[in-house]
């Protein structure tokens, strides 16, 4: 379901810009993964900066959570591709999306067509290059790579160069869910939930969490709520396996509606994906919304 209606921002948006922005300035440049340092750095702000009375739960790296296997920690400290002369191709410290996520320490000497099995880029799309994140979702693999812009990759002529990347690919260090009650009248819960993984990116993840911000010092404003809210923050996918793995019956049984957000930080018409069931109060609100505003 898509809205036509391109939404002018709403009266309540000065109030809040500074924090929406707050929280994309401090945290946008991050290496926002599963378990990694600098994602806790963003659970710390969030915890400090953005909510009172946050909890955060932890997941030791690597172990078993549900049908899923929480990612090991990973911290990068350098990662580049240089020519024999000491030339750098591509540097992580320019933008850590062009080391593919969980990359294991390398520091080699590669023939160039070994190396190529270890780039990706899009000769489409010349000056741009991908987010590669599978390794993070396949712990045992174990592998590394860069994504590289077409134009410096078809530039790439000399028969070796060198790879060096410094990082940790361990057990330590937790993965960290942020979780935030607004009570209500009702102990019947309306979740909402965005990421806190993708590194440097702002729209798929980051854009949704600031938004999330607004709404809920919005929802807190209100003298009275018939519902009681739960906001989550958490890496993809995980974090609901974590969150579920912890929940009892009384708690599931509490939680109604539910609403991810994604894709939030760019000016075009929204979407709703609709329930499994496709006719909950949930679906039906919204529909009526995005028709009302389409009108």
């Amino acid at each position: 379901m898509v809205s036509q209606f391109k939404y002018p921002f709403p009266v309540s948006y000065n109030k809040w810009k500074d924090l929406i922005y707050d929280v994309v300035e401090k945290n946008w440049n991050l290496n926002r993964t599963a378990v990694n340092q600098d994602t806790d750095k963003l659970v710390k702000y969030l915890n400090e900066n953005a909510y009172e009375h946050a909890e955060i739960h932890q997941f030791q790296a690597a172990s078993e959570c549900l049908t899923w296997t929480i990612p090991h920690h990973w911290h990068v400290r350098e990662a580049y591709i240089e020519t024999m002369s000491g030339k750098r191709i591509v540097d992580y410290s320019d933008n850590a999306l062009h080391l593919w996520s969980h990359s294991i320490p390398v520091d080699d000497v590669f023939a160039i067509d070994e190396l190529k099995n270890h780039i990706i880029t899009d000769e489409n799309r010349p000056d741009e290059f991908k987010y590669h994140y599978r390794l993070g979702y396949r712990s045992e693999e174990k592998g590394f790579g860069f994504s590289i812009p077409y134009r410096t990759f078809s530039q790439m002529n000399d028969s070796k160069y060198r790879v060096h990347i410094d990082a940790d690919l361990d057990t330590n260090g937790t993965m960290k869910v942020v979780d935030i009650k607004l009570p209500g009248e009702s102990t019947d819960t309306i979740f909402f939930m965005a990421h806190t993984c993708h590194p440097w990116l702002v729209n798929d993840g980051l854009s949704c969490i600031a938004i999330a911000m607004a709404l809920f010092n919005l929802l807190k404003e209100k003298s009275a709520r018939k519902y009681t809210y739960r906001f989550i923050f958490g890496p993809e996918y995980f974090a609901s396996a974590g969150m579920l793995s912890k929940l009892d019956d009384g708690e599931l049984k509490k939680l109604k509606f539910g609403c991810y957000l994604d894709m939030l930080g760019n000016h075009e018409p929204m979407g709703f994906q609709r329930s499994f069931q496709g006719d909950s109060l949930f679906d039906k609100v919204i529909g009526r919304l995005c028709q009302s505003k389409s009108a």
